[in-house]
């Protein structure tokens, strides 16, 4: 991204191109692990896209304060719009890359609803839904993998919310992503409303229904 319309006001901070909602469309277009680079001249739009960057879970390659005056970096290659404000202050740039796969391979998908009736009859069965869309589902594969790891006695489903509404009415399910907890075909736990969950309270979710 280079030079992007940094929005400075407040209230436009969603149409910044480095936006949760925006790093969600980059995310499904790139490949696994795509590389995702911004310059700027704009010391705020920076700023911002690094806290964002970071909340998003990118894995951060390279951060340059000044661009034009640092060492290593002699084959930039210059736009027009670099050219003509460089003079007038410092270019920053930073390298980031989507961690890990886009998709929910460790879980098993659930596409219809005799799957699920027979998947919550399992002993330890943890159902996770979520949407293509969702900036905070795309934050959730940041780490599921790793969520699965950790909990081997626990089976992960995944449920896309967009292809199975008429069960996410019946389980009132809104919010996403969401996680609800089965064992024996009995509901034993849910975490379910509309916040980003990080890994740390989804994990304390499992602890507590295990």
């Amino acid at each position: 991204m280079n030079f992007s319309d940094p929005w400075p006001k407040k209230r436009h901070a969603k149409r910044r191109l480095t936006s949760p909602a925006f790093l969600a469309v980059f995310q499904d277009i790139l490949v696994c692990n795509g590389e995702l680079i911004l310059k700027t001249d704009n010391r705020s739009l920076f700023e911002y896209s690094l806290v964002s960057f970071q909340n998003y879970g990118l894995h951060f390659e390279d951060v340059c304060l000044d661009l034009h005056h640092s060492e290593g970096y002699e084959d930039n290659i210059q736009t027009e719009y670099e050219r003509k404000f460089s003079p007038y202050g410092p270019i920053y740039q930073v390298k980031t890359r989507f961690k890990g796969d886009k998709k929910m391979d460790n879980l098993v998908k659930i596409s219809d609803l005799e799957s699920f009736e027979q998947a919550i009859q399992g002993n330890n069965a943890m159902f996770v839904f979520s949407t293509t869309w969702c900036p905070d589902c795309h934050f959730l594969k940041t780490f599921i993998d790793d969520l699965v790891a950790q909990n081997p006695n626990w089976t992960f489903y995944y449920i896309d919310r967009d292809e199975m509404v008429d069960l996410c009415i019946d389980l009132d399910i809104m919010g996403i992503p969401s996680f609800v907890a089965y064992r024996h075909g009995q509901e034993v736990g849910r975490y379910v409303d509309k916040l980003r969950k990080t890994q740390q309270q989804i994990q304390a979710f499992i602890d507590q229904i295990s």
